[in-house]
């Protein structure tokens, strides 16, 4: 495959070049492995990064990842791997990253910086499937909800502060401010050339136009927020699979401080809504999603407030990403075409639908669920 998935789903050129054999050999030997590559067996096609899975002449095989240094600062992927390692402690099912002869879980080179995975237990049931798309049954999206608690409970011990200025996360950073204007626009300012760009559009007139009435919600619970590192985008390609189980989680590329109820929010809107197809009445996945709060809540109660802030953080959960991919398509892969998708049909849009009769039944059924979900945990 010579093309990879766009923000719209429709294949595209690649972002960035495949993984080459030439390339890989001084990275494998970088780790000790002394074994020469015997092929490169599969390519990722997600956006943001190249990836693949390399098989050795002893059989052994890994998952390499590379990004460029452009996009992923050495900092910002050290902060990534800490808190795999802390949730690891804590004996969370994750995908920890090699060490290599210098006892270092990256590898930096002139223009990338890699990380080097063993392979996945299970299976990756979900390696295929685009974006936005559902999980494939209810006992899976229970398992992936529970998984979550799993998650957010190791987590709630991991006392790091945030990511600085990193393109591509999924933050409610600059959101938590009465000052909702002063805010996003001071950490538009942390995004390259992001503020220049959005001059090709309103953005200012339709974005807090847009926004405002969902903020609104969200201020008066700024003092009830626990400050949480979250996944950032847990859906089913990053999770391994045993029959119908969610058994390990990987790909934290989008994981920052955020809290419970965002990162919620965020599973949410990236596997119970299809915004590819969100014309289409049953758009929303709401038996799945009912699923996915039960195994959720049934290893980690909400709170009244928690519930409450799932609801109203899920029309904001895609700002600062959609906005982040602004400026990686607009500056980095002088890419307008998709900087202008990301802009229209993805920050403003869903804003836009959120707002609207669907959107606005979508956020209700949610607040029946979430008003319907048990109190109390099973026991582990």
């Amino acid at each position: 495959m010579t093309n990879s998935l766009g923000i719209d789903d429709k294949t595209r050129a690649r972002d960035w070049p495949y993984l080459t054999e030439k390339e890989v050999i001084p990275i494998v030997n970088a780790y000790g492995l002394s074994a020469a590559i015997d092929t490169i067996s599969w390519h990722s096609p997600r956006p943001f990064s190249s990836a693949g899975l390399i098989k050795l002449t002893d059989g052994t095989q890994l998952f390499l990842k590379r990004q460029s240094l452009l996009i992923r600062s050495p900092q910002s992927l050290q902060q990534e791997h800490n808190f795999i390692s802390h949730l690891a402690q804590k004996n969370f099912p994750v995908l920890q990253p090699l060490k290599n002869k210098n006892e270092s879980t990256i590898t930096v080179t002139k223009e990338w910086v890699y990380e080097l995975f063993p392979p996945l237990p299970g299976r990756d049931l979900y390696r295929d499937t685009i974006s936005w798309e559902p999980y494939h049954s209810e006992a899976q999206s229970f398992s992936a909800g529970q998984l979550l608690a799993q998650l957010h409970k190791a987590s709630a011990s991991y006392k790091c502060p945030p990511k600085k200025d990193c393109l591509l996360l999924s933050t409610p950073k600059p959101l938590l401010s009465s000052h909702l204007k002063t805010s996003l626009e001071s950490w538009i300012e942390t995004q390259p050339h992001l503020a220049a760009i959005l001059e090709n559009w309103p953005w200012q007139e339709e974005l807090f136009t847009y926004l405002e009435p969902f903020h609104a919600q969200l201020r008066p619970f700024f003092s009830s927020i626990t400050p949480l590192w979250g996944h950032g985008d847990w859906h089913g390609s990053n999770l391994a699979w045993k029959n119908d189980q969610a058994i390990m989680a990987f790909d934290f590329g989008l994981s920052d401080q955020s809290f419970a109820a965002f990162d919620i929010a965020i599973a949410i809107e990236r596997s119970f809504i299809r915004w590819v197809d969100i014309k289409n009445p049953k758009a929303v996945s709401y038996d799945l999603l009912s699923a996915f709060l039960k195994g959720y809540t049934l290893s980690r109660p909400l709170t009244k407030d928690e519930r409450t802030l799932i609801k109203v953080s899920l029309p904001l959960a895609h700002i600062a990403f959609a906005l982040s991919e602004i400026s990686y398509y607009g500056f980095f892969l002088k890419d307008q075409a998709g900087a202008e998708i990301a802009y229209k049909k993805y920050l403003i849009g869903h804003l836009k639908w959120f707002l609207e009769k669907d959107g606005q039944s979508c956020l209700s059924h949610l607040e029946t669920i979430l008003n319907s979900l048990p109190s109390t945990s099973i026991s582990e």
